[in-house]
């Protein structure tokens, strides 16, 4: 799986690969643990002639095998990503797998095909490899048998769960790639792909309980750890492809986010006016007000929220001064400015409204709740 650059730790260290490091967080350790716990009755159960410790040693090279076939399907991401120059900060394995995080997005679906097929790929590899050391390992070798055999299974399981269409599953991340050549709007597709991420991870989760129904009806009994677990990754799976639909649909309404195109009309008055007479003006020339000094140049901006605040009885006895707030040079802002340059001015000084300049001209006041209607819209 991977995902944009976080700019957050990853866990603990253990070294690099390829100039990529490689992080183990907290809960991986966590989830190796239970691993091991329930996959040693397993190994019991196939040879039954060793002693119990010998099984548990069993079932934690399994494990680490298993964390080194997760690694392997990161690394299978992260060398394709790099091979089109797109730089990544980190492989990380967690309780539910691994992620690589890489620090842009693909350009071309081409990229973004080859960089998500690149991991179930290798899985896929891994699986044949396994599935042929069965064939050939001798009988004899019972114990090396076992372990193989396991190795393939869970990295052909880890390849059909990872092809699954929807995100943030790889095969998700196939399906966006694909879309987005057909329809020419990656943030199109990713709400497309993150909706089918929705309906994997119910699909999932219906057939587990089924399964389960089904197995404690017909007396094999079921684990319910594994529902357990199967519940959580679907959880994550839901609220990842929300995230990812949630961010496309911000993505898309980006462009809508304009200075100029959003700024209201803007009176002049001055500090001194009363409230409820500069309101009136306001109103009749439908526009916001903006202090201006003695000279005539803007020195502040009437605050809606402390307009809201004050009782109308009182406006007549207030003046514009009292509901203003110091024009501060980060707060005049560019009629130019558009998208995420828009945003990242509006970061700069926090606030509820701002002059919105072309040169010394003064083309508006854009108020934050206008840009917060366009985005949530």
């Amino acid at each position: 799986m991977t995902k944009p650059n976080s700019d957050r730790p990853g866990g603990w260290r253990l070294g690099q690969v390829a100039g990529i490091p490689i992080h183990v967080a907290p809960s991986w350790l966590f989830i190796a643990l239970i691993l091991v716990i329930l996959y040693e009755p397993v190994v019991q159960s196939r040879l039954p002639d060793r002693p119990q410790s010998q099984t548990y040693v069993i079932a934690a090279v399994f494990v680490i095998l298993l964390f080194v076939s997760v690694l392997a399907h990161e690394l299978g991401h992260a060398l394709v990503a790099k091979h089109f120059k797109i730089p990544v900060s980190s492989m990380t394995l967690w309780m539910l797998g691994g992620f690589t995080e890489m620090r842009r997005e693909p350009k071309t679906p081409g990229q973004e095909f080859a960089i998500s097929a690149a991991g179930p790929l290798i899985s896929g590899v891994l699986g044949g490899l396994g599935v042929v050391g069965v064939v050939v390992i001798p009988h004899d070798a019972e114990l090396w048998r076992e372990v193989v055999a396991q190795v393939a299974v869970s990295n052909v399981l880890i390849t059909i769960f990872n092809l699954l269409p929807g995100l943030p599953l790889d095969g998700g991340a196939l399906v966006r790639s694909g879309m987005w050549k057909l329809t020419g709007d990656r943030h199109r597709a990713t709400i497309a792909a993150g909706w089918t991420g929705r309906v994997v991870a119910v699909g999932v989760m219906a057939a587990s309980l089924a399964f389960a129904l089904w197995s404690s009806e017909s007396g094999r009994g079921f684990s319910a750890t594994g529902l357990i677990f199967t519940a959580l990754v679907c959880f994550f799976m839901w609220t990842a492809a929300t995230a990812a639909i949630r961010s496309a649909t911000f993505a898309q309404r980006l462009p809508r986010l304009a200075a100029a195109a959003l700024a209201r009309p803007a009176i002049s008055v001055t500090a001194q006016v009363p409230l409820s007479e500069a309101l009136r003006r306001g109103a009749e020339a439908r526009a916001s007000l903006v202090v201006v000094d003695a000279l005539g140049e803007p020195a502040g901006l009437v605050n809606e929220s402390a307009v809201r605040a004050t009782p109308e009885q009182r406006r007549p006895w207030v003046t514009v001064a009292d509901v203003a707030r110091t024009l501060v040079p980060e707060a005049r802002i560019s009629a130019d400015l558009v998208g995420e340059s828009l945003l990242g001015a509006l970061r700069r000084a926090p606030g509820q409204e701002y002059l919105v300049v072309r040169g010394n001209d003064v083309v508006g006041v854009l108020h934050a709740s206008d840009i917060s209607a366009v985005l949530n819209n």
